[in-house]
């Protein structure tokens, strides 16, 4: 089963996802930067369900840093294991091994983006 790459923008509460359909994640990427010059953007990949989302690296030459001192290459994380990193900031659980996955995580994966993301990682949240 091949993969669809879409753009997700974190500007917004919760985060909006720009359907593209692309095959490849640098061009879904491309595709919304014009759109959302200054934002805060990531890379979904969907098989089915969304089972990978990538925080773009910003390269030194870029003018414009949304995210100074996170990192300069493009970082994926398992959707799974962002699931359980949202679960445990939304729903503030005290579990060690929830806490232990949380902080395996790079830093660019604060608790705002994830609760931002939560939708799109099938989270809940109560309001």
């Amino acid at each position: 089963m091949s993969s669809d790459y879409n753009a997700l923008c974190l500007s917004h509460d919760p985060a909006i996802v720009m359907n593209s359909d692309e095959r490849s994640w640098e061009a879904a990427l491309d595709r919304a930067r014009p759109y959302h010059p200054r934002c805060d953007l990531l890379i979904g990949r969907w098989s089915g369900a969304l089972i990978e989302l990538c925080c773009p690296g910003m390269p030194v030459e870029q003018d414009h840093k949304p995210h100074p001192g996170w990192h300069r290459d493009s970082i994926w994380a398992d959707a799974g294991l962002l699931r359980v990193a949202a679960v445990a900031v939304i729903h503030a659980e005290d579990n060690e091994d929830i806490e232990a996955a949380v902080r395996k995580l790079p830093m660019c994966w604060t608790p705002e983006r994830l609760r931002r993301i939560s939708a799109e990682l099938g989270i809940e949240v109560a309001t």
